[in-house]
């Protein structure tokens, strides 16, 4: 890991996006692999001691066929979900939980459709 990333200085390919999880203040950068070494083997990637949330920009480059865009926004969307519940939980120190992936990977599939319900019924 270089000396960059380890102090939060990636090369961001567009402008930061800032979310507050639980009172700690998270910067997501959508960079890439080449400027980014801990998104190697990774789409995004929830960094704790620097609260930084990585989304590949190249994420999803080798689709072919339909709307490619629109599906590369969309999986960007759940890649930036599914880095945030990580972070929640990270910061509720939910370590389990936050190490199963298959876990994390369905909350941030559903969670669309869970708001979606609770809207429904005016639970939110």
């Amino acid at each position: 890991m270089s000396d960059k990333s380890m102090l939060g200085m990636t090369n961001p390919k567009h402008k930061p996006e800032k979310v507050n999880i639980l009172g700690t203040d998270y910067e997501i950068i959508e960079t890439t692999a080449n400027d980014e070494p801990r998104l190697e083997n990774a789409d995004g990637w929830c960094g704790y001691y620097d609260n930084q949330i990585l989304i590949e920009s190249n994420a999803f480059k080798h689709h072919q066929g339909g709307d490619v865009e629109l599906l590369k926004t969309e999986y960007k969307k759940f890649i930036k979900r599914h880095e945030i519940c990580h972070a929640f939980f990270n910061e509720s120190a939910l370590d389990d939980y936050n190490r199963n992936e298959q876990l994390v990977t369905w909350i941030a599939r559903q969670f669309p459709k869970m708001l979606k319900a609770f809207e429904q019924v005016d639970a939110i």
